[in-house]
């Protein structure tokens, strides 16, 4: 019985993790939500991605800056283009959150328009 559980949830987390790379290596273009491409360098630190120094650009709706160290040096705020929709947490990953895809046909933005609809 054990022997077929383990096999079950490897087999799943195969499954899952040959989605995400497929996912991940037919779009590369996907980068960090609501952050320009501009303030991140591939492989910064290794294998981890980190803030290109001396770039300018948006995150999170507030214009940023990197110094020359690769910290952040500034930030101006910028009042949001929409209201802000009800606190949600979903857990999940890149494809749930759905990186590089405008915010209304996220699977969070889909869910949050499908509550406004039925009220």
């Amino acid at each position: 019985m054990l022997r077929l559980l383990a096999i079950n949830l490897a087999v799943t987390a195969g499954l899952l993790l040959g989605v995400e790379g497929c996912v991940r290596l037919t779009h590369p273009e996907i980068g960090p939500i609501g952050t320009d491409r501009q303030l991140a360098v591939a492989d910064r630190y290794g294998d981890v991605p980190g803030l290109r120094p001396n770039a300018v650009g948006q995150s999170n709706g507030a214009l940023r800056a990197v110094d020359a160290d690769g910290f952040w040096h500034y930030a101006s705020a910028t009042p949001p283009t929409t209201a802000p929709l009800p606190a949600w947490l979903f857990l999940g990953d890149s494809v749930t959150m759905g990186l590089g895809v405008v915010p209304d046909s996220t699977f969070a933005g889909r869910i949050a328009a499908a509550l406004d609809t039925a009220v």
